[in-house]
């Protein structure tokens, strides 16, 4: 701990840079106070030590006492033999003189000697009585604390700070506040999960996956973190935090200069093809910002964050008043609300709290599936669409509701079966709503690629359009990645293997967009691959001309589209798809983005 300039890689989920104060939060969710103290401090950490003592003993005692009320005696023992380790002056004692000789803080002190005992235990195969000090530490850095979340502890900081994780949930990242944090680094985590998506969204830099940095820094050091090329610096030397701060100021004026020269420009081709660029955004707040960065609409708003963090579901009208609210702001601009995306790592606690913990929630209960299991919660939310797509008195031309991972088309059916009955029910009330509202699907999986004649043979068969079974696609790349090649996005140990250029996700994309074109049914992108330059000319290529993306994304990439010609990108397209290899296909697309974006740097 302590010490020079330490550098550590991981993935770059947000770009931008962040310079401020380490804010480390714990495994428990605490912020981590300062490891050092002053010599004045010492007997009043010893006394917070002995007071933390003396609670946790007494919660020791309450605990075993209504353990064997309940389960009996030998298990209340478990807590006995807690209060015994507990009260022995001996093992207290070293916490001490941890804080005398060493001038650590209390909670210093009951990490520094709880993980000795702990690995002194485990190391001769006493993995039980390991894990009994594991938990007299958590229950000692408890007291010490105040069981304060660190959330609470930002509320009352005078100065800007980093954050500092071993893992953000994506409820915790949406509570950050941005007026004091900067950014944020975490060791678990990947480009795909949802809290990168949210980091994103906060436009703030971020980076996750750094592999065991926690132990390296200390809550009050400089820190920065490049999201740009994925990387946090502990303790920078000055050279190196000059050459960030001077980074740091000529991003902002170049981003400045880009947003305002680039703002109303259209995304046209050199030879004239138009490229809408829509917006992925999780808040209704963000709004300003897409209308900033030039969007022309919502390509895909992410209702999940109307639930997470919260003790209840929202009701009709919270979920009514979100949608008009991105109405007004957006006028008769495209908006694309998709039905909640929760299950695997995102189910709310209300709506989880009947649902049994799953072995692997990404092949589990999630998306419409879970929709089409919780009824009521579904029926709630697509009331409020069917009332929002009637929002100032006439139809929205351009609101469409949107459904995630579906697999089969009897689960379009079955939504498309209750928007009757609400229809129905909206009628017989006298509310107005869009009759002819557009319904489509997220294309996610290989299942569904396979499948895109059975969602599309309305159109072949000459149907009209108000009873096609589905009136557009979207492809959301992070899930058809991870489908494809069974992948967890978010695994460290198989992340290399997550390649959005491999041939078969090149092909899944390349049979969507040729269905989609056969049928006379739009097809949009709205994955990672959709914000990333590197990938643009092949998906222009492959015949995609509607793009969403987080906003701040949308000036570099119009600016790329202005520069390049769809005749050339179909022949980068062509060049591409002969590729066996995916990382062949990376080297490939990143030669040609150097040819047309001179200041291009590879990622980390």
């Amino acid at each position: 701990m302590g010490g020079g300039m330490e550098k550590f890689t991981g993935v770059t989920v947000s770009s931008g840079i962040a310079i401020a104060r380490a804010f480390v939060v714990d495994d428990l969710g605490f912020a981590q106070s300062s490891q050092h103290i002053a010599l004045e401090q010492v007997v009043l950490e010893q006394r917070r030590l002995r007071d933390a003592v003396s609670e946790a003993l007494s919660d020791l005692k309450q605990d075993r006492e209504s353990t064997t009320r309940e389960l009996g005696e030998t298990v209340g023992d478990i807590f006995e033999a807690h209060r015994v380790l507990l009260d022995n002056p001996a093992f207290i004692g070293e916490m001490e003189q941890q804080i005398q000789t060493q001038l650590s803080s209390a909670e210093s002190a009951v990490t520094a000697v709880c993980s000795r005992y702990a690995k002194m235990l485990a190391g001769i195969g006493n993995e039980r009585n390991a894990l009994d000090i594991e938990d007299i530490r958590k229950r000692l850095s408890s007291k010490l604390i105040g069981n304060e979340s660190f959330l609470q502890r930002l509320d009352s900081l005078d100065s800007p700070v980093v954050i500092l994780a071993h893992n953000l949930t994506p409820s915790e990242t949406a509570a950050l506040p941005l007026s004091h944090v900067r950014g944020f680094a975490t060791e678990q985590g990947g480009p795909a999960s949802h809290t990168a998506i949210l980091a994103t969204a906060l436009n703030i830099p971020a980076v996750l996956g750094v592999n065991s940095f926690l132990s390296h820094v200390e809550s009050g050091d400089t820190l920065i973190v490049d999201g740009d090329q994925g990387m946090v610096i502990v303790r920078p030397d000055n050279q190196t935090l000059d050459h960030y701060l001077r980074r740091f100021e000529k991003k902002q004026s170049q981003d400045v200069q880009r947003l305002a020269h680039l703002r109303d420009l259209s995304a046209d081709t050199l030879d004239g093809t138009h490229i809408m660029l829509l917006a992925n955004i999780e808040f209704p707040e963000e709004i300003p910002a897409v209308l900033d960065y030039g969007a022309e609409g919502v390509g895909l708003y992410r209702t999940e964050f109307l639930h997470l963090g919260k003790d209840q579901e929202p009701d009709e009208e919270a979920h009514y008043e979100a949608y008009c609210t991105l109405l007004r702001a957006l006028g008769e601009r495209p908006l694309t609300i998709r039905t909640f995306d929760l299950g695997a790592d995102k189910v709310s606690r209300s709506l989880g709290a009947d649902l049994e913990k799953e072995r692997n929630p990404n092949l589990g209960l999630r998306s419409i599936r879970l929709s089409l299991r919780c009824l009521e919660i579904f029926r709630t939310q697509l009331r409020a669409i069917l009332r929002a797509s009637a929002y100032g008195g006439k139809p929205h031309p351009f609101f469409r509701v949107m459904l995630p991972m579906v697999t089969a088309a009897s689960e379009v059916r079955r939504a498309r079966t209750i928007l009757s009955d609400l229809k129905e029910d909206l009628d017989d009330q006298g509310i107005a709503y869009n009759p002819d509202l557009s319904l489509g699907i997220m294309v996610e999986t290989p299942a569904t690629v396979v499948k895109l004649n059975h969602f599309c043979q309305d159109q072949k068969k000459g149907r009209p359009k108000k009873d096609w079974l589905v009136r557009f696609l979207s492809i959301g790349t992070n899930d058809l990645v991870q489908y494809t090649l069974a992948v967890d996005r978010d695994n460290r140990e198989v992340r290399e293997l997550y390649r959005e250029a491999d041939p078969a996700v090149i092909y899944m994309l390349q049979q969507t967009v040729r269905c989609g074109r056969e049928a006379g049914i739009p097809v949009s992108c709205c994955g990672q691959m959709a914000a990333n330059p590197m990938y643009l000319m092949l998906l222009l290529g492959l015949g995609l001309t509607i793009l969403s993306m987080p906003p701040k994304m949308i000036p570099k990439v119009k600016e790329l589209i202005r520069s390049v010609s769809i005749e050339d990108c179909r022949q980068i397209a062509h060049e591409a798809l002969g590729f066996e290899e995916a990382r062949d296909v990376e080297n490939f697309l990143r030669l040609k983005l150097r040819e047309y974006d001179h200041d291009y740097i590879d990622p980390v």
